[in-house]
């Protein structure tokens, strides 16, 4: 077998039509198990934040990874199912070193879920356990005895000459916030087909307290800002409209792809 074989890195759309968006990864992150009322799915942020990185990936060319399964919540928040931040972080690193074996080096997460906020605080441990491990993994690739993992990998660092060079390593969070299951995320819910017309006469905080978060005490005794968001929900119906939603889902896909844009420079 050939040590060399040409991926043809300028085919397709590409921004800025630079080949290495295919060093840069996208990634969605949000919330599968969590109440959003009667009208909203469980798994509501996950879907929009998929939406959004996917579409970010189909106009710029980067590549789409999926999803993050795992999510937190702030304790006092009890309106779902919620690992630890740690488990975030220790899906990430899977998730950053899986990939960097098909050359990325770059990552964006693209977050739709408040209680996941924290996980920017914690990019530099991520990035500097991600680094050793990257390294362990490179040092060990050295003593490879297989022909054909020697081949791949040949062929890998053929293509993408930044391999191995865990200097190149870049996390960044792009995160969203709306109030929860309020009108933005029902008029994002409409636009991207998630959202159920026929569940909305049911849809408010005297049925369902995770809506504003208006019926969750210990939550708006404990942040100010959700007991701020909680009492404008008490005192505005929410309005459900595709044209916003659509508005507000292709301002987070350009303010994503700027992020892309920011990567590219380096």
């Amino acid at each position: 077998m050939s040590d060399i074989f040409e991926l043809r890195l300028n085919s397709g759309k590409l921004l800025e039509e630079n080949k290495k968006v295919h060093e840069i990864g996208v990634i969605a992150m949000g919330s599968y198990l969590e109440n959003h009322g009667s009208a909203l799915p469980i798994d509501t942020d996950i879907k929009i934040a998929s939406y959004v990185a996917f579409n970010v990936a189909l106009k710029t060319g980067v590549k789409f990874l999926g999803t993050v399964c795992t999510s937190t919540e702030y304790d006092y928040v009890k309106h779902g199912i919620h690992n630890s931040l740690e488990d975030i972080i220790s899906e990430l690193e899977d998730i950053i070193i899986k990939y960097s074996k098909i050359g990325i080096n770059k990552l964006l997460i693209i977050n739709c879920h408040g209680g996941n906020s924290d996980i920017s605080k914690k990019i530099d441990f991520l990035k500097d356990n991600i680094k050793k491990r990257l390294e362990n993994s490179y040092s060990k690739e050295l003593d490879m005895d297989s022909d054909v993992d020697l081949e791949y990998l040949k062929k890998i660092k053929h293509n993408f000459k930044d391999y191995g060079n865990i200097e190149k390593l870049k996390i960044d969070v792009k995160s969203f916030g709306y109030i929860h299951a309020y009108s933005e995320e029902l008029s994002i819910g409409k636009y991207i087909g998630i959202y159920e017309e026929k569940k909305m006469n049911k849809h408010n905080p005297l049925n369902y307290e995770e809506i504003g978060m208006v019926g969750l005490v210990e939550a708006r005794q404990n942040n100010k800002y959700i007991n701020e968001e909680a009492e404008m929900v008490e005192n505005k119906p929410a309005i459900v409209d595709a044209n916003y939603g659509k508005e507000l889902t292709d301002k987070m896909i350009k303010e994503s792809i700027y992020c892309i844009k920011e990567f590219l420079k380096e």
